[in-house]
């Protein structure tokens, strides 16, 4: 379906007005906004995307700027092919976008360089995974100042990725970006700290004053760190509130530490009010989002029927999930469940399977239900008329 743009001054398009100018653009220049200071209107296709963007207020109006900016690009207008490389989602099904990657990334350009480094490291857009291209991309980008660049090069040499391992210019590249603000790199550099990464010393105080710096431009994994420090007194004064505030910050952006953490200042009361049910709710949220130990505890919730409903079936589904990630103590809860009959049929062959492989991992409760589900089908052997289930 074509598209129609009304460009400026054209009466006979759908919409007439004068151009509502961008907060960018002064009132009285709205419609010969200078090309130098706004290189995006340099060129007709690049105008008529600005105009609509500018007057069309329908929900899908910047989809449709889209494509037509899409169109111009193929045309060969670089001013459009530009925004595509600006303004593109990593999951862009963008006709053509790898080949715009490339080109602004040619000529130079620090975001599309940084971008396509981005395409090669994950292999999107068509392009294949290549570490080293990723990383020479983002070196370009780092030196031109682009503060994430820096940061995508640091954890590369940290990684090993692309390049050899080296954790000075890691530290250095995650100084560089932390200085030109990167919450990912203050983030990173906290960390460094925390374990003492060459060549900085181990300083859990200078690790929670670049947490804090990160926290507060709402980096999700330095608020939790934050509040980890606070919760064990690493560094900080233990504060069981701050910790509290801090895991909140954290989980309401889905940090599954974060809200198991929580779950437990609220089973536990400490630094909030008592409250199971709402423990119960961060628990589910940390297991949904993969953490084993967090369905170890929704499903002993669920067995109990703490702050939930008592559910058995589903308190073995979820001890299931956490033990074939290798929990040890799910693997324990889960043989304690066939061991009894609890929410399964009982089966002490199972039992005694998945208590083994607790008490390899050296589980106590594994090591003791070993020798009571031997025991007993020791003594079913014995007697045959004994039942193992």
């Amino acid at each position: 379906m074509s598209v129609v743009i009304p460009f400026p001054g054209n009466k006979e398009g759908p919409d007439a007005r004068r151009p509502a100018a961008p907060r960018s653009v002064p009132a009285e220049d709205a419609e010969v906004a200078s090309t130098a200071e706004y290189p995006y209107l340099a060129t007709p296709a690049t105008k008529a995307l600005w105009w609509m963007t500018a007057n069309d207020g329908g929900e899908d109006a910047w989809e449709r700027a889209l494509v037509f900016a899409q169109r111009a690009a193929e045309l060969g207008d670089d001013a459009a092919s530009r925004m595509l490389v600006y303004t593109h989602e990593p999951d862009s099904q963008i006709p053509n976008l790898l080949k715009y990657l490339r080109r602004h990334a040619d000529l130079g350009d620090a975001l599309a360089q940084l971008r396509l480094g981005q395409a090669y490291y994950k292999g999107r857009h068509g392009a294949a995974r290549d570490a080293q291209k990723a990383f020479e991309l983002f070196l370009l980008s780092a030196r031109q100042g682009n503060s994430h660049a820096q940061f995508c090069v640091g954890m590369l040499y940290q990684l090993g990725q692309g390049v050899p391992q080296n954790d000075e210019q890691a530290v250095h590249w995650f100084r560089e970006a932390a200085r030109r603000g990167s919450a990912l790199a203050q983030g990173s550099l906290g960390s460094s700290y925390a374990i003492g990464r060459a060549p900085l010393k181990q300083s859990m105080q200078e690790a929670n004053r670049w947490y804090r710096r990160a926290a507060l431009r709402d980096d999700r994994d330095a608020q939790y760190m934050l509040g980890r420090s606070y919760l064990d007194g690493t560094g900080l004064p233990q504060n069981y509130e701050l910790a509290s505030r801090w895991f909140a910050r954290s989980a309401q952006q889905g940090h599954p530490g974060a809200q198991f953490d929580l779950g437990f200042l609220y089973w536990s009361g400490l630094g909030v009010a008592v409250s199971h049910s709402r423990a119960a709710e961060l628990y589910l949220a940390a297991a949904r989002a993969g953490l084993a130990v967090a369905k170890q505890n929704y499903g002993c919730m669920l067995q109990n029927g703490f702050g939930v409903e008592k559910d058995l079936p589903e308190a073995v589904r979820w001890y299931r999930a956490a033990a074939e990630q290798g929990l040890a103590s799910s693997q324990s809860c889960l043989a304690w469940m066939y061991e009894n009959g609890v929410g399964v049929n009982k089966n002490l062959d199972e039992a005694l399977r998945l208590y083994r492989l607790a008490a390899a991992q050296g589980d106590e409760h594994g090591i003791k239900g070993v020798e009571r589900c031997s025991s007993e089908l020791q003594a079913c052997t014995a007697h045959p008329s004994t039942s193992t289930s």
